[in-house]
């Protein structure tokens, strides 16, 4: 029995011989659902199919310029090729089943070359570091780069009612944007808001100039008023440069014009940097290019930066144009660090970023509102924004919830070196009122639990080059005592780089340790047989005073027994807090309506009080008073650290805070004139908030602990 061939069709392909020499044409076959059924070659003017005739002209057939990237990433479907400016022929079967094929148009082959276009930039974020506002690289980042549709592609399927909106916005005056992102300054940041590491608040991409567009052109508006939408349609077609700056202002269109393909993604250098070639075609003019940036955070693969296409796609892109991307996102971290030498261990930050050097680590009694306050154990990170509070760059916040510490370990530890691996350990040295421990609190407890440090390689899957995450097992013995990764991670894998040269060297649940208190944590470093070591004190270091991206050596305050030691104070206790009900001569609204009637004017009579409260003091409140639409009742507006009284309101031996008559008097109740002014009767607002003071060294702002508003109103 004779074995059936496999079905073949080879056509004649007319034109081909007018293609240019650097042009290699691929042909593909889709069924009605848009699947690929077989890829076709062609060769000398033939072109072979893998299908029968009858098969292959009930198929759609697009013969398209093979991309030069071996590495292209677009997925192969028809509208990837239809953005290619693919042919589509018309294949007519004879009645002896051969099929026929007309020449390639001749306009599309000198379109189809290829040019290469230089794509070059760098991600940054700005930071206030020590007081100067700094751009710092973003590195290790992955840049996706994707090309927007093109309108001469999308335009003719545009539905007519979009069509007929878009048309009558463009016939009437509209703010101009600029054609290219403008990233105006930094809007002020409102106190209660006003970080020690501040970052930008997100804006948008676009500045726009509040003047008319310029005049359309009398053959442009003719063709826009006119009434065959056709040839409105072929209007936009042919003045899409002036259109594309002005597609942000109609957020209709975003989901027909505004769809992009990935064409390349990048990773950032140690500078932030990135710089790579993509292809276009000429019948595309210059590419329309989208960013889209992600980084690797806690472990995992994070989108930092990804505005809208409408408003930050860089038209006609001018190739090797240095572009600049802001990121803003607050888990970003600040700058890039190059490779550090030598033998030594750089304890940057709590979390990722309260500086260790900024911890208080010796008693430091101070005043706050009157009282006396302990700093040690407690940072100043993250307080420049709590000048109303008293408090502003003040050591007052104490470490809670999840912790952990960034080491960044030096070229000369970790494999093949003398020093190879550490361990974190704990003990808790004072109560949560600073008063003596238990012996088994004061036992040295180590820090365990599993550690891993991300880093990226390209690898190749499916004949496509793509950028991985993988993880280097600090731990794999899991005996609690952790190897200092390798320098570089192309010792563990060739090709591959870290993501971060920072490690998380320990993470940790406070709720987990040995209850409220100042604790003691201590970093060792071990040979590779386990063996610990004590290195010189020079060993161990911190930022440095005036440059975070800088190190220097502990000194004594963080060097011990040959080891590193950092005091931190832990406080996960809870805020307590009450607004209560207003009273005029001690008595509350007696009505679910909550109108008060006062006598004399004039007499000290309208009460104010509320609670609030922390176990050591840790917590702040804001309490204010409006009048009718938004006027503030000076009198009755104060905030202040849980910790004492403050210049409008007294603190009681019962833990309640009362309005005072006068600013710092003792005596308690404002006169209804107070409250009121120049009017008789007036609706009122109080609000109290509370807030936690406690810091995780990451987080941007402080949390939330308590909130109430009272609504009431004073009447004669």
């Amino acid at each position: 029995m004779a074995l059936e061939k496999s079905p073949k069709t080879i056509l004649t392909l007319p034109g081909i011989e007018d293609l240019p020499k650097d042009v290699r044409l691929v042909a593909y076959a889709f069924d009605s659902k848009g699947e690929l059924l077989a890829q076709g070659k062609i060769d000398k003017g033939t072109l072979a199919f893998p299908l029968a005739a009858q098969q292959l002209s009930q198929s759609q057939v697009f013969i398209a310029p093979a991309h030069p990237d071996p590495d292209d990433p677009l997925p192969l479907s028809v509208a990837t090729l239809q953005r290619r400016g693919a042919y589509q022929p018309i294949l007519r079967l004879t009645p002896n089943r051969e099929l026929l094929l007309r020449p390639l148009p001749e306009y599309l082959l000198p379109l189809w070359r290829w040019r290469r276009c230089r794509v070059a930039g760098k991600v940054v974020k700005q930071f206030t570091i020590d007081g100067v506002v700094r751009d710092m690289p973003v590195c290790h980042a992955r840049v996706h780069i994707c090309e927007v549709d093109q309108l001469r592609l999308v335009l003719p399927t545009l539905p007519d009612d979009l069509l007929t909106r878009w048309r009558d916005d463009l016939l009437r005056p509209f703010p101009l944007p600029e054609p290219r992102p403008v990233w105006p300054p930094v809007p002020p940041v409102p106190p209660f808001l006003d970080l020690g590491l501040r970052e930008p608040r997100p804006v948008r991409a676009l500045a726009y100039q509040q003047q008319a567009a310029p005049e359309l052109a009398p053959a442009v508006r003719a063709g826009l008023l006119a009434s065959d939408l056709q040839v409105v349609r072929a209007t936009l077609l042919d003045n899409l440069t002036l259109l594309r700056p002005h597609l942000c202002l109609y957020p209709y269109l975003r989901p027909w014009l505004f769809r992009c393909d990935p064409i390349k993604t990048v990773v950032t250098d140690e500078y932030g940097r990135f710089d790579t070639d993509i292809f276009y075609q000429l019948f595309g003019d210059k590419p329309d290019l989208y960013f889209w940036i992600e980084q690797e955070i806690d472990g995992v693969m994070t989108t930092i930066y990804r505005p809208s296409i409408a408003c930050h796609t860089y038209w006609n892109y001018a190739c090797g144009t240095e572009l600049t991307l802001r990121v803003t996102d607050p888990r970003v971290r600040p700058g890039c660090i190059g490779v550090l030498n030598g033998p030594l261990a750089w304890v940057q930050t709590v979390g990722h970023a309260a500086q260790v050097r900024d911890i208080q680590q010796t008693d430091a009694i101070s005043l706050i509102q009157g009282v006396p306050f302990n700093a040690v154990g407690c940072t100043d990170w993250n307080t420049g924004g709590l000048g109303q509070y008293g408090l502003a760059n003040r050591k007052v916040r104490p470490f809670g919830e999840q912790l952990g510490f960034w080491v960044y370990f030096g070229n000369e530890t970790g494999p093949g070196f003398p020093i190879a691996q550490y361990r974190w350990t704990y003990r808790k040295v004072r109560s949560a009122a600073l008063g003596p421990v238990s012996a088994g609190d004061a036992a040295w407890t180590p820090i365990g639990g599993t550690l891993k440090k991300p880093y990226y390689i390209e690898v190749t899957e499916g004949g496509v080059a793509k950028v991985v995450t993988k993880y280097y097992d600090l731990d794999p013995d899991n005996n609690g005592i952790y190897r200092i990764p390798p320098a570089d991670a192309s010792d563990i894998e060739p090709g591959a780089a870290w993501l971060t040269r920072s490690t998380w060297s320990a993470t940790f649940d406070t709720n987990g340790l040995k209850g409220n208190g100042l604790y003691e944590f201590r970093l060792q470093v071990f040979n590779a047989a386990g063996n610990p070591l004590s290195p010189p004190a020079e060993f161990y270091q911190i930022s440095a005073e005036n440059d975070s991206t800088e190190s220097a050596p502990a000194g004594s305050s963080f060097f011990g027994g040959g080891q590193f030691r950092i005091r931190m104070r832990i406080d996960n206790a809870n805020v307590e807090a009450d607004l209560y009900q207003p009273t005029v001569n001690g008595t509350a609204a007696s009505t679910e309506c909550g109108f008060l009637a006062y006598g004399s004017k004039s007499a000290k009579s309208v009460g104010l009080a509320f609670r609030a409260q922390h176990p050591q003091d840790f917590a702040i409140f804001h309490m204010g008073v409006i009048r009718g639409a938004g006027n503030e009742i000076v009198e009755a507006t104060d905030a202040g650290m849980v910790i004492g009284s403050t210049t409008d309101y007294r603190l009681g031996a019962d833990g309640v805070y009362r309005v005072r008559s006068s600013a710092g008097s003792p005596t308690t109740n404002l006169s209804a004139a107070d409250v009121l002014g120049s009017c008789d009767k007036a609706a009122f607002s109080s609000r109290l908030a509370a807030y936690y003071l406690r810091t995780n060294g990451s987080q941007s702002t402080y949390t939330t602990a308590y909130t109430e508003t009272v609504a009431w109103a004073l009447e004669p």
